[in-house]
C-alpha cells in the first residue's frame, strides 16, 4: 500500500509539472494583431532570400560532445514539454565558433529531424552580434505544423528547415532571431508608429501579432545586411514602399547586429546549469531539474504558420 501511495505521489508530481511547462496561455487583453494587408503571399520569398544566404561565409567551429548522464538545465525541462525527448536520447555539445571563445550548448534529440552538422551550421551563419544574445539550440523531433519556436533566448528548430533542392533555409532561424532580439521592440512606441503610417505588412503570417511582425521583417533586415543591391532590386520590383517605415525601423534598430562579420561582443546569457541525470532517467528526486531557469516575463513564440497551408515540409518557397 505504501509503496502504490509513492508511486501516486511521484505521478502526481510529474503530471502537476508537466503541465507546468506546457505553453503558457496567452495573457488576455490587448489585441495585438495587424489589420494591414499583406504584400506577399505566404511562401514566395523564399525562394529569392534563401540563394543569398549562400554568399554569407559559414564561420569555422569545433565541437566537444558531453560526457554521458550531464545535460543543461533548460534542455531537460525543454525536452519534457510537450513530450518532446526523453532525457536518455538527448546529446549534448559545446560548439566554439572561430570568432568568439565562448562555446554555445546545443541539445538534439537523437531523433530529430535537424541533424546536428545543419544545427551547428545554421547557426554558424547568424552574425555574431546577434548569435550573442541566443542562449542554447534545441533540435527536437517533427511536431506537425510547428517549425520552429523562440522562448526567451532559447531557439528550438522541429522541422527539417531545408529547401526542394536539399539546401539550408535560413528563413525560420533568422525569424526566431528576431524574436530573441525583440526584447519590448514589437510593441514599442516607434514601431506602432512605423505600422500606423504604412499600408501593408509583408506576409499573412505578419498579422496574427507584431512580435511575429518583427520576426518576418527582421528577414528582410538581414537580406539587405547580405546583399543590398538585389534588395534594393526586390524591393523597388515588388513594392515594397507600402511597409518602408517598419522596413526602416528595423534596420536603424538592428542593422549592425545583423550584419555578418565583425568581433564577438559579450555574451548576453550564460549557459544554464550543468545538471547530473544518471541514465538519462528522471525520479521524484529529479523533479527540480524540470524547473525551468527563467523569469517570468520570457514569452514562448511558437510558429506553426511559417509555412503555407497545404504545403510539405520540403516546400522549395519557406519564408
Amino acid at each position: 500500500m505504501s509503496f502504490q501511495i509513492s508511486a501516486l505521489f511521484i505521478v502526481l508530481a510529474m503530471s502537476n509539472l508537466m503541465n507546468a511547462l506546457a505553453l503558457p496561455k496567452p495573457q488576455g487583453g490587448e489585441d495585438k494583431s495587424i489589420k494591414l494587408p499583406p504584400l506577399f503571399d505566404d511562401g514566395v520569398l523564399g525562394g529569392i532570400t534563401n540563394k543569398f544566404y549562400e554568399e554569407v561565409p559559414g564561420v569555422k567551429y569545433t565541437v566537444k560532445e558531453w560526457e554521458p548522464d550531464y545535460y543543461p538545465a533548460a534542455c531537460i525541462s525543454e525536452s519534457q514539454s510537450n513530450n518532446k525527448c526523453p532525457v536518455s536520447d538527448m546529446k549534448v555539445y559545446d560548439v566554439t565558433y572561430d570568432d568568439c571563445p565562448q562555446p554555445w550548448t546545443m541539445c538534439r534529440c537523437n531523433s530529430a529531424v535537424v541533424s546536428s552538422e545543419r544545427l551547428f551550421e545554421f547557426f554558424a551563419r547568424v552574425p555574431v552580434k546577434a548569435r550573442v544574445e541566443i542562449r542554447h539550440m534545441f533540435a527536437w523531433p517533427n511536431q506537425k505544423g510547428l517549425a520552429a519556436y523562440a522562448f526567451g533566448p532559447d531557439i528550438g528548430l522541429t522541422n527539417p528547415l531545408q529547401t526542394g533542392d536539399g539546401k539550408q533555409d535560413m528563413n525560420a532561424i533568422i525569424h526566431e532571431t528576431g524574436h530573441v532580439l525583440d526584447q519590448g521592440a514589437s510593441d514599442s512606441p516607434e514601431m506602432l508608429d512605423a505600422i500606423s503610417k504604412d499600408t501593408c505588412v509583408l506576409r499573412p503570417y505578419s498579422q496574427v501579432s507584431r512580435g511575429e511582425n518583427v520576426g518576418n521583417v527582421m528577414v528582410m533586415t538581414y537580406f539587405k545586411m547580405i546583399n543590398r543591391g538585389e534588395y534594393d532590386r526586390v524591393h523597388d520590383e515588388k513594392g515594397m514602399s507600402c511597409l518602408q517605415n517598419q522596413l526602416d525601423f528595423m534596420e536603424k534598430r538592428y542593422a549592425e547586429r545583423m550584419t555578418p562579420g565583425g568581433s564577438c561582443p559579450p555574451r548576453l546569457h550564460e549557459n544554464s546549469e550543468k545538471k547530473h541525470v544518471p541514465g538519462g532517467v528522471l525520479t521524484k528526486r529529479d523533479l527540480e531539474l524540470l524547473q525551468r531557469d527563467h523569469p517570468e516575463d520570457w514569452t514562448r513564440h511558437e510558429d506553426h504558420g511559417m509555412y503555407p497551408q497545404g504545403h510539405t515540409d520540403d516546400h522549395p518557397n519557406h519564408f
